[in-house]
């Protein structure tokens, strides 16, 4: 098996599928997904028009699976979107922890991975003078990491990139959307800025709004006080280089027999309206009646757009997704002859 990487064409809207296999000692599993742009929507640079991506996956022989979305810096939005290079800010969180899950030893945990690919963006930001205490001036990423051992399969999530599973007896779980009461609350400030706006710029401010003063004010703030500080109700992890002992205390975690798992979904947050965070049991069970369906891929992601069209997941109703469904192939045969 050769290793599965996202490839990001920025600059233009696109769809990948996914499909691999991984084998755990003797355990195979089969994975599928899709990794979908969505529409320009604020993901845009706003002077070029171009497409910015930044959610990310990586299936590795080594068992390891992630899948995440980048978060680029608090920015002016009617400015162009910042670069790293050749990169938006946004993507590097994604390529350096794809790079660190491709040069994993057999015995690092998935907590070790994230620790190193933390390690290495605190680094980089450190030799751009990026303070690790002010998390609107640097880029970081929401993530789920798998690493599926001989005979453990370890979990760990952060922010908004959640993970749902099941095992053969019919035990299941999931990590929660760790930002949705920070992003409920987001949301009523940015209402009041646009009001803000309105009476300050009248018939001005949907343009206005998206300046510094008021959405970037709005942003930043929420950004600086719940990112990382486990010291915050409501705080949550980031991968974004800061200190790794604020970071480690936010983590969501789970681990169970590889043989035992059933099966396992991974999704960002464009996968589900908001409002499905409010109650995760629902949401499981939504997405758990799509794998017990055997629905195709492609039926799953139509499955999420539909939702989003209902109730939106965002300020769009075709945000960036990305999902992978990893199954216990013994057990689906099994249940499929």
């Amino acid at each position: 098996m050769l290793p599965y990487l996202s490839t990001q064409v920025l600059g233009v809207r696109h769809r990948q599928f996914i499909q691999s296999h991984l084998v755990a000692e003797k355990t195979e599993f089969e994975i599928s997904g899709i990794q979908d742009s969505g529409n320009l929507g604020s993901k845009s640079d706003s002077k070029s028009g171009k497409f910015v991506g930044d959610d990310f996956v990586a299936i590795v022989p080594n068992g390891i699976i992630i899948i995440g979305d980048g978060v680029p810096p608090v920015h002016n939005a009617l400015e162009s979107t910042p670069y790293f290079g050749a990169y938006p800010y946004g993507l590097l969180p994604g390529l350096i922890l794809e790079n660190i899950a491709l040069t994993a030893r057999e015995e690092e945990s998935a907590i070790d991975i994230l620790k190193r690919a933390n390690a290495t963006l605190g680094e980089l930001y450190k030799g751009l003078s990026l303070s690790p205490y002010t998390p609107h001036n640097r880029a970081g990423a929401c993530f789920v990491i798998a690493k599926l051992g001989s005979e453990s399969t370890e979990l760990i999530s952060g922010g908004d990139t959640i993970a749902l599973w099941e095992l053969v007896d019919g035990t299941y779980g999931w990590s929660k959307n760790q930002v949705y009461e920070v992003d409920q609350a987001r949301n009523k400030d940015f209402t009041y800025q646009m009001n803000r706006a309105t009476a300050d710029h009248g018939n001005a401010a949907p343009q206005v709004i998206w300046s510094d003063e008021y959405y970037g004010t709005c942003f930043r703030v929420s950004r600086d006080r719940f990112t990382n500080n486990p010291q915050e109700l409501n705080s949550y992890p980031m991968l974004d280089g800061a200190p790794f002992s604020q970071i480690q205390p936010l983590l969501q975690s789970v681990e169970f027999p590889t043989a035992s798992l059933k099966w396992l979904m991974l999704l960002t947050d464009g996968c589900f309206p908001v409002k499905w965070s409010e109650n995760m049991e629902t949401l499981f069970h939504k997405f758990k009646a799509c794998i017990d369906s055997n629905l195709s891929s492609e039926d799953v992601f139509k499955f999420m757009r539909d939702a989003n069209q209902v109730s939106p997941a965002s300020h769009t109703n075709e945000p960036e997704l990305t999902f992978l469904v990893i199954k216990n192939l013994e057990f689906f045969n099994a249940y499929t002859e």
